[in-house]
């Protein structure tokens, strides 16, 4: 075997005619990989994340690069380590855990590795403003799985890592937001200086989504076939699990990554992870590296603060500092930390967003679970490229099963699709905070059960309705259809509508809403005569019930003891309300589980009368 590395260039070459690799490293290696790559693995997951473990490996590592026979080291701990290893089977290997004995070196001076490359690399700053750009996609569905699987793609939220990147300023720069990112702004998108993917990912490619929130993955041969030859690109981020990983490519006779595909596109620098990491450490990392280079910082040194920030706030899984591998092209390596993606000046951020519609704040519900095929469903029907739309939509279940909860997760994936989002309420049923904040209007509820009361509540949410007070119904609701009748995409929300479903009026309103708008309703009935794609929600599945209660545990700060879960669902129906109802209850009370484990089985004790009490009032 021959394998080279060099660390600056007062290291010497280290040549391999055997493998250096002891059997305990490669059982360590293994057991890392397993775990790191998100597979389960019981008891050696919880081995794998620890600190100690992964010194364990790095001091191993350390030892077979940079140590030689006599116990000298190589490296002196104050430079930057460039690692240069042309041995396919090794430069898969977590180098970045690389400890000196005494401490990890990543994350104190930096390491990185170098592209080799037979052409020349013609390395510019930017002029003028740096563009970058952020994409961000999630599927909320896999086709090629059952909606149940374990094994759907875990649905990410970029709230918070969107609103720290909107905060950031700086160097002059100009970032631009897209959510979701779609496959088909991959051209443009290689015109900025800096691309940021924030997905998941693979060794083989990024997952990802279409209009309609299903997966659309995109492999390394539509990156190297619509990769465009005059992109001005300089650096590409991959904040997604694998994309600095790979597998050997047969038919290429080479190691192909994500990450590694973006180098041999003619890129100076690219970064992707080598480790399945958390959705908390990602958001750091988006934020820190995007920061850095617009505050005027090189690559790497964004890198080693994000690198310790990780480690000192023990974010995430152990290996998630180092999960990040920076890949240089050997022409600027030597000028690596004086490389900046910008020229001189301050200023501040330019922000531009989707072009179709801006970017709507809306929260999601960080408890909701489930729901997949519903919210594919209705996104199918309601879609205005659709060869056969429905105008509106109908969620409809028993109460307390999270219909609210499934318009809100609607309006806030695709409000892409929308220039407005309007929400009404026919009960006295106020929604979050932040469906207030997001959605036209000052008060989204009709409290008066009277189709009336409900058109002046709506006729407010709308600029350009006048009313004098005096005009009937009939007035009232044919100014309203002709106020929604222009070209703006719109949403209307009409939430707990089972109060009106008998009422005429309402009928001829829904019946005739105009085709540039779409109506997503709850009701906990029908509505008869309205012309309506329905979903019925049933009780969450067995996935989809667990995940609520362990979240809505975490979110009261009560540890849920599993034994707990399996009692509660029986006893519970999977309900949703009636299972956050009854953790609730038992996160504000001392009782003992096994007490609370007896109650349940005999269905006696306080907890059912609170639950039952409170199902009854918000049963209405």
């Amino acid at each position: 075997m021959d394998r080279k590395s060099v660390a600056k260039d007062d290291v010497p070459v280290k040549n391999f005619t055997e493998d250096p690799f002891s059997p305990s490293l490669r059982e360590k290696l293994d057991i890392l990989a397993k775990a790191s790559h998100g597979e389960e693995y019981g008891e050696e997951f919880h081995q794998a994340n620890t600190e100690e473990f992964l010194k364990e490996i790095g001091l191993e590592l350390f030892k077979i690069l940079l140590v030689d026979g006599n116990g000298h080291s190589h490296y002196n701990g104050k430079e930057t380590l460039a690692l240069r290893i042309r041995e396919e089977a090794f430069s898969l290997l977590p180098w970045e855990l690389m400890h000196d004995g005494q401490q990890f070196i990543a994350p104190r001076t930096g390491v990185f590795r170098v592209y080799e490359s037979k052409e020349e690399l013609n390395f510019t700053p930017a002029e003028g403003r740096l563009k970058i750009t952020a994409g961000f996609a999630s599927p909320i569905l896999d086709p090629r799985l059952p909606p149940e699987s374990p094994h759907q793609p875990h649905r990410l939220k970029f709230h918070r890592e969107i609103q720290a990147l909107k905060k950031i300023k700086g160097i002059p720069t100009e970032l631009r937001i897209l959510h979701p990112l779609f496959r088909s702004a991959f051209q443009d998108i290689c015109q900025s200086d800096v691309l940021l993917f924030s997905c998941h990912g693979n060794q083989g490619g990024l997952l990802l989504e279409d209009r309609c929130g299903q997966a659309d993955p995109m492999g390394l041969d539509f990156f190297r076939e619509f990769f465009p030859l005059d992109s001005p690109l300089k650096l590409a981020l991959f904040n997604s699990c694998l994309t600095a990983s790979a597998q050997y490519d047969k038919k290429a006779g080479e190691l192909a990554g994500v990450a590694d595909t973006f180098m041999k596109l003619g890129l100076p620098t690219s970064m992707g992870m080598q480790f399945s990491i958390t959705h908390e450490a990602g958001e750091i990392f988006t934020q820190m590296i995007v920061k850095g280079i617009s505050g005027g910082e090189s690559i790497l040194a964004a890198l080693r603060q994000y690198r310790s920030k990780i480690r000192m706030e023990r974010v995430g899984f152990s290996w998630d500092w180092a999960a990040p591998v920076l890949f240089v092209h050997e022409e600027i390596t030597k000028s690596l930390e004086d490389k900046r993606f910008i020229g001189e000046g301050q200023g501040e951020t330019k922000i531009r967003e989707n072009e179709r519609a801006p970017f709507i704040e809306m929260r999601k519900d960080e408890l909701f679970v489930g729901r997949r095929q519903e919210l594919a469903d209705i996104v199918r029907e309601l879609d205005f490229e659709a060869s056969h739309p429905h105008t509106a939509c109908l969620v409809k279940g028993m109460g307390g099963n999270g219909k609210s909860a499934l318009a809100v997760e609607y309006a806030n994936h695709f409000s892409h699709l929308y220039r407005e989002i309007l929400w009404i309420s026919a009960r006295d049923a106020r929604p979050s905070d932040d469906v207030m904040e997001h959605t036209v209007g000052v008060d989204p509820l009709a409290i008066k059960r009277d189709p009336k009361s409900f058109f002046q509540e709506l006729t407010k949410k709308l600029e350009g309705i006048t009313l004098k007070g005096e005009e009937s119904i009939q007035d009232i609701r044919d100014a309203l259809l002709h106020r929604l009748n222009d070209e703006l995409p719109r949403l209307l929300i009409m939430d707990n509508m089972e109060s009106f479903q008998d009422l005429d009026m309402i009928r001829h309103l829904l019946n005739n809403i105009p085709e540039n708008n779409r109506v997503l309703l709850t009701s906990r009935e029908e509505l008869p005569g309205v012309n309506y794609f329905k979903v019925e929600l049933q009780t969450l599945d067995r996935e989809g019930a667990t995940d609520l209660m362990i979240g809505f545990a975490g979110s009261k700060r009560y540890p849920l003891p599993v034994q707990l879960v399996e009692p509660i669902f029986k006893k519970t129906g999977w309900h949703p309300l009636t299972m956050r109802l009854f953790i609730a209850y038992l996160a504000n009370m001392k009782k003992d589980w096994k007490a609370i484990e007896r109650d349940l089985a005999s269905m006696k004790g306080e907890p059912f009368k609170y639950v039952l009490e409170k199902s009854v009032h918000a049963a209405g």
